[in-house]
């Protein structure tokens, strides 16, 4: 029987732990599969050969921004945004993907398919998860967007990249500070930022005056599994998406492109991560 072999490229203690689950969980099935962790070198030829053998691979966002301008093969989104956070070898080439908005997509799209396009979007975060944010929301129809950060310089740049790449779009930089100063209204608000090491981010963002009724408050941090953000958005009746409910789609995403969906349910899928995570407690 073939072994699927799976590499991870990424520093993020959560990242490992979803691979390691994964191999546990194909293995339950009668699938055998390993995980090896390699460090990135930024050297896509260096990497490829690393790679062999291998079916996929999780990438960080920020390093992967080396590998992305190296290769050959890119999807159009990648290519414009210049970050992935997976590789998947199909066809006889390594394409990188960006899982983690299509399943954002897929989400808002399920649970929340009536945001009036007309108001504002607050995306909260820095670098190239920023980037992707913002393109996600604008794929919504929004053209009024918040880019909101602990940096003003990065808050910039990323606003300058995207200029290049999206017209006609209003962006705003706005430093997290000023978040309970806005008057506008908005729509969707996304945080990417970790909230339990800035305190006063979260204090600012719970005032949620700038949010619409029935606007849509995603926090993409999966710990604390129970979000003070997200416990303050059901109190304000707004719509909510959790971190592990984005991941989970994220992660069921990974393992739908290996072609092993049909092992398991996505409920069942999201049921027994959380339960692995539960066990984890606060190591991730």
């Amino acid at each position: 029987m073939e072994t699927i072999k799976l590499i991870n490229l990424s520093p993020a203690p959560l990242d490992q732990h979803f691979l390691e689950f994964l191999v546990g969980l194909l293995k339950s099935f009668g699938v055998d599969a390993k995980v090896e962790k390699i460090p990135s070198s930024g050297h896509w030829p260096e990497m490829q050969k690393k790679l062999t053998g291998s079916r996929a691979a999780v990438l960080d966002l920020v390093d992967s921004q080396k590998l992305i301008g190296q290769m050959t093969t890119l999807p159009t989104e990648t290519r414009l945004l210049a970050c992935a956070d997976c590789l998947f070898y199909e066809d006889g080439a390594w394409w990188p993907r960006l899982n983690l908005k299509e399943a954002m997509r897929e989400l808002i799209i399920k649970r929340a398919r009536n945001l009036d396009i007309n108001e504002s979007a607050f995306i909260i975060g820095e670098g190239p998860l920023l980037r992707l944010l913002a393109s996600l929301v604008i794929s919504f129809g929004f053209s009024k967007v918040f880019l909101v950060g602990l940096s003003l310089a990065d808050l910039q740049e990323q606003r300058d990249r995207l200029k290049k790449t999206y017209v006609g779009i209003d962006w705003r930089p706005l430093e997290a500070s000023q978040l309970t100063m806005q008057t506008v209204g908005a729509a969707i608000l996304i945080n990417s930022i970790p909230l339990e090491a800035n305190p006063a981010l979260l204090n600012d963002l719970a005032y949620f005056n700038f949010m619409k009724n029935q606007g849509l408050v995603v926090d993409l941090n999966v710990f604390p599994l129970e979000s003070a953000l997200i416990e303050e958005a059901h109190r304000a009746n707004l719509r909510v998406l959790s971190g592990f409910q984005v991941r989970a789609q994220q992660d069921y995403g990974f393992i739908h492109r290996l072609s092993l969906a049909n092992l398991i349910s996505f409920e069942d899928f999201s049921e027994k991560w959380l339960s692995y995570l539960k066990q984890l407690g606060r190591e991730v």
